[in-house]
């Protein structure tokens, strides 16, 4: 279910597969059981079901209630909703807690480059990359946020870069 996860083209093809295979490994192995509705909530959000992408990730949080990834998840889709101030708290405590939190600090980057604060956007990929060098959001926020500010070079360098650690990153080769 990992590897249909972590390949874009594989989700797109076999997303249902990858939601069975998880739903299986929560049956079989009960102490994996957060990650695995941690992955559901991301299977069910990419497909467009913002409501089953939320019920996972507050079943991830029954089981754990410290699994960051699933709280940072939870305040993108208050973000959505237009809850734009308490999500951002909520992100911001995150990452007070665990410094290089990748999923809290690439939402604050992108709602950074939103408001086209770019230094802001650096700083919160560049701490995604300290605490995990093979995070691809990282390098595209990264990358959008010295290309918005003309920096061709360096958005160039940093998306090659990713590149080379990911080849088949579709949104770096856009």
């Amino acid at each position: 279910a990992m590897a249909i996860v972590s390949d874009p083209a594989a989700l797109a093809a076999y997303s249902d597969k990858a939601r069975k295979k998880f739903v299986e490994a929560i049956e079989k192995q009960p102490k994996q059981a957060a990650h695995a509705w941690y992955n559901i909530g991301l299977i069910d959000l990419r497909r467009g079901d913002a409501g089953a992408a939320e019920k996972a990730w507050k079943k991830t949080l029954s089981i754990d209630a410290k699994y960051f990834p699933a709280q940072a998840r939870l305040a993108e889709l208050e973000i959505r909703a237009g809850k734009r101030a308490a999500a951002v708290a909520r992100l911001e405590s995150l990452i007070n807690t665990e410094r290089f939190q990748p999923e809290a600090r690439n939402i604050l980057a992108q709602i950074a480059l939103e408001k086209k604060d770019y230094q802001t956007a650096i700083k919160h990929a560049r701490n995604v990359l300290l605490g995990d060098p093979d995070n691809i959001n990282a390098y595209l926020n990264l990358a959008i946020a010295y290309f918005d500010q003309g920096l061709i070079d360096q958005a160039g360098l940093i998306a090659s870069n990713a590149l080379d650690r990911n080849p088949k990153a579709a949104a770096l080769h856009n």
